[in-house]
Order: structure tokens, then sequence, then C-alpha cells
């Protein structure tokens, strides 16, 4: 079979893309599945079916019945990226069974690999979320976790030819698929997550100032150098990378961002505000001690990006960190330091509508088992557009009260919106007073604004 953007590749590509892989990874990692398998989970190698009297579908389904005992001893490669040795064929085969999922099955697969990358490659997959090239990308795949007999140029040129056409591919029917704002958010919150642990120190933090200064005109005509503070460059890489320049300001300058960023309509200067992923917050250390009750509004000095909010905790990734890094850090809402925030215009970008079903009937169906358990059930909803926490959040808050004890959490959003819940903080305060996730709430009210 030749190459195609079927079922297979829009699944791995979701997937793998949630995970923080850069396009030219994915499709570094592609070529590299299709040399391989031909793009087939239920692959067993060409070599082995007479050898073994299988064809692909029989040794699968033996391998799930119980009937074939030798899976993890025969020396058969099998799968997307053909598991061969026998203690990797054995991680591959309890890992599916503990899923309680067919040898065959792709989401298994590549969650599998992915966790092989995490734990055994991981300077590989640090290759998959940064790679400058598809050539990169498949190089490392090939010479570093593959490692097949013939590693020629040949070889090298033909595997990455593969994942070139893949990219075409995805031009032209994939990258049209719809995206609601939720997937839009994700889209550069991931090339973010797939930057952490870079470092200035090193020199690995490059393709960040590559990137940025690969984008012309640059900003005030100023080309960051690899020994500049690179934190505004980091958000704005980003930027650029996912190709958001129209909704995100471009600047290697925290001043200059929040100037841009009011010229678009998009800056938030309440500290108090609760942001979204892949909003920006910016920080001056100067902030004083009566930070909760006063605006600051200072020089800022540093930026990062939002990738998630828990609670009252805010997740923020930022480059330049403590010793020239790309790191996390955890922000209080409201907390000293913020300076204000940057509020792109995701929902320009989203092609589809949020979905119609509220947190509380998600939360329903959660409970119901029709969502399934995780990790399926968060990349399920996530996929299907849904904030995993909220609806987490939600289910948590039913299962806890019974679902009958308080209003649901549509219901207390409409109210929200009716105004008998306040203004923040006051409303946060009340709502979690009254044994509701705020979250939640929220995140309801986000989706019946966007109505």
């Amino acid at each position: 079979m030749g190459i195609i953007w079927g079922g297979v590749e829009r699944e791995l590509y979701a997937f793998y893309s949630s995970k923080g892989l850069c396009n030219n990874g994915i499709f570094g990692l592609f070529g590299n599945f299709y040399a391989e398998s031909r793009m087939n989970p239920k692959n067993l190698q060409n070599s082995f079916e007479k050898k073994l009297g299988f064809t692909d579908e029989s040794y699968t389904a033996a391998v799930d019945n119980g009937s074939y005992k030798d899976f993890v001893h025969d020396g058969a490669g099998y799968g997307l990226h053909q598991c061969t040795f026998w203690s990797r064929k054995q991680a591959m085969l309890a890992f599916h069974q503990a899923k309680g999922v067919s040898i065959g099955d792709t989401l298994t697969q590549a969650e599998f690999i992915y966790k092989e990358l995490s734990e055994s490659f991981p300077a590989v997959l640090k290759v998959l979320k940064t790679a400058a090239s598809i050539r990169e990308a498949s190089d490392a795949v090939l010479l570093q976790f593959e490692k097949p007999g013939d590693q020629s140029e040949a070889v090298q040129k033909k595997r990455a030819g593969y994942g070139q056409e893949y990219e075409a591919l995805y031009q032209k029917e994939g990258g049209n698929e719809g995206m609601t704002e939720a997937q839009a958010r994700q889209k550069v919150v991931g090339i973010m997550q797939g930057w952490i642990g870079l470092k200035r120190s090193d020199k690995s933090h490059a393709p960040i100032i590559d990137t940025y200064n690969g984008d012309k005109p640059l900003p005030r005509g100023y080309k960051v150098t690899y020994t500049d503070a690179y934190c505004a460059t980091t958000t704005s890489a980003a930027a650029i990378k996912a190709g958001y320049t129209d909704i995100i300001p471009v600047e290697c300058s925290c001043y200059y961002l929040i100037e841009k960023a009011k010229a678009m309509g998009i800056w938030q200067e309440n500290d108090a505000y609760i942001p979204a992923p892949g909003d920006e917050v910016l920080y001056d250390w100067d902030d004083g001690a009566n930070f909760a009750t006063t605006d600051c509004t200072g020089t800022p000095e540093h930026v990062g990006m939002v990738e998630a909010v828990s609670g009252n905790t805010i997740k923020v990734m930022e480059g330049n960190m403590s010793g020239g890094v790309v790191g996390r850090r955890n922000l209080q809402v409201n907390g000293r330091y913020i300076r204000g925030f940057i509020c792109p215009n995701y929902a320009s970008k989203a092609t589809e509508k949020a979905p119609e079903k509220s947190i509380d009937e998600i939360a329903t169906e959660v409970l119901a088992g029709r969502w399934g358990n995780n990790p399926e059930r968060k990349q399920k909803l996530e996929a299907a557009g849904y904030n995993y926490e909220a609806v987490q959040a939600a289910v948590n808050q039913k299962a806890k009260s019974g679902a009958s004890a308080k209003k649901s959490v549509s219901a207390v959003a409409q109210e929200v919106l009716a105004g008998k819940w306040g203004n923040n903080p006051a409303r946060k305060k009340a709502l979690e007073a009254a044994g509701y996730d705020y979250n939640a709430v929220q995140a309801e009210v986000n989706r019946l604004c966007q109505k």
C-alpha cells in the first residue's frame, strides 16, 4: 500500500501532536513507521509470515486470544515500529494486556512507543519535539531508535522522503481539517511543551532563537543572539512555529510585547484574571507586598505561556528561567508579580464550533462509562474539544454529592451569567464556599459565552 492520509494517520497525528511533537518530528516518525510496517499496526514481519504460518490478521488474533504463546521470543518484528527484541515485545504485550485491548490497537501502540521514547530514548524524543527538518527527525528515529541493519545514506534519504510525502498529504488533506478553539490553543501550547528542558548553557535552545530570527522582518530590526535573555523570544517563536503571528504578538522585549498586545486589543490588565491555556502572563519582579489589592503597572521583566489552570494554580511554561532554561512555574491566581495577561483570539483560528453539550452533561456521560477510562478518556475528551480538567472536576463533584445535593454546573453557570454570584474574586470564594468547583463552573460560563 502506498502512502495515504487516512484514519490511522489522522489518529496518530492527533496523538503525537498532543504530546508536543512538532510537525517535523511527527512526519519523521511517520516515515520510519512506513518503512518498517507500511503504517500497519498489525504488521507481522514479512519474512516471518511463511516461517510461522500466519498472516498479519491471524497472528494478531492468535496473540490476543492466547493460542499463540511465543510472541515475546519468536524474534519476529511486529506493529508500527516492528518491535523485535524480546524484552521490548514483552513490555509491549504487557502494556496492551493491562489496557484490555488488542496487541494491534493503533492508539495503544502509539502510547507504548511514546512511553519507550520518554523512558528509554529521551534524546530522540527531544529531537522529535524540536527538529528543524523532517530529515533531522527521521535520522534520529532511524539511527537511535529503530537501528535497522542498513543505516546507509540511501536508507536515511528514503525514510526522510517518506516523511516528506506525509507532510505533503497533511498539508493537502489533514491540515485542512476542522479545529476547535481548544485545539487551536493546544497547538501552540504543545510547541512550548516540546521545548521544556532546552538550555542556553549548552545552546540546545538554538532552535528557539533561530525560529525567531528566521521570521522577517525582525521586530525593531533586532536579531536575537544565543546569549541574550530569551523569555519573550520563546513565546514569540512558539507563535511563529504555530503560524499564529496574526493573533499573538511577536517581540523579544517584554515591554514591546505589551505594547503590541494593547494595539491588537488583547491585553488584560486585571491581575486577578483567570487565563486559559495559550494565554501569556507578564511579570514585574518589583510588584509590592500589597499586590492582592492593587494593580501592578510597573515595567515587565519576564513572560511565560499558560499551560493549564487547576484550582487556584496557574501552570506556566517559560523560556530563560533561572540558569537560562525552558521550564515550568506554578503561579497563584492574582499572585504577586503578575503584570497582566496577553489573551490571543484563538477563537478566530477555530474552524469548528466548540462542543454543544455542557460540562455537566459530559460529566454525566463519563459517570455512565461512555467515555471509557483514563488515559483514553482524557484523550477522547480533548480530541472532542472538551476541557478535561473541567469535566473531571464536575465528575468528582457529582460523585461526591450523589449528583443531587447541589445544582448542576450548567445551572450555576447560568446563574453566574445572570449576576447572581457577583464578580471575581468574590465570585470564586462564594462558589467554593458553596461546594462548587470554580474551574468547572467558569469553563461552562466561557463555553456559554462563545455561543
